[in-house]
This record gives C-alpha cells, structure tokens and sequence, in this order.
C-alpha cells in the first residue's frame, strides 16, 4: 500500500521489493573522519607477493553524536583502523569502492 511503501523510503531510500537504491544515499558517519591512503612496495601480503601493498587508514576524531545518530548530545570516543589491500588492479578496484563508500 502507499502508506507502507511511503514509510519504507522514509528509512531507506531503497525499493522495498527489489532493493534498488534512489536519490543520494548518506550516511551518518561523523563529518571529520578521515581515510588516508599509502602505499608499500615492500610490503608484501600472502598470496599477492608480485605486489605492493595499499594501506588505508581510517581516522575518526572523539565528538558529539549529532541528531542522525541513536544517542543525539552524548559523546563518542574516536578510533583508527587500518586495512590493507594488495596494490595489482583488484585491490585498486576495491579500493575505488571504499572511497565510494567512505565518501
């Protein structure tokens, strides 16, 4: 019914039938996070020796949880994270995807 259907949109912007995605999408990650790119060619990863290595880091200062998140007002501590991915074209592909999504 339109009703059902009008709410479903309001918390996803997605078909609820088929999941295809519409408009924009935006997430509520904090608006100073960072993702930071580098890459080693002496690192080598099991399995990807013939490569280098992209590192990626993820870098969210503490704050405040804004009204988009479940706890507006209450603070949050930060976090770094890192991730590797081989530098031969499918771990740049991926790469590609993670901007996408961080983005």
């Amino acid at each position: 019914c339109e009703d059902c259907i009008t709410r479903a949109l309001q918390v996803k912007m997605a078909c609820p039938m088929c999941g295809r995605f519409y408009g924009q999408v935006v997430g509520n990650q904090p608006p100073n996070g960072r993702m930071l790119v580098t890459r080693d060619a002496s690192l080598l990863l099991p399995g990807y020796e013939k490569f280098g290595t992209i590192i990626i880091q993820y870098v969210f200062p503490p704050g405040i949880q804004g009204v988009e998140h479940p706890n507006p007002g209450v603070r949050y501590p930060g976090t770094t994270r890192v991730a590797y991915l081989p530098d031969c074209p499918e771990g740049n592909k991926v790469l590609g995807l993670f901007r996408k999504a961080f983005d």
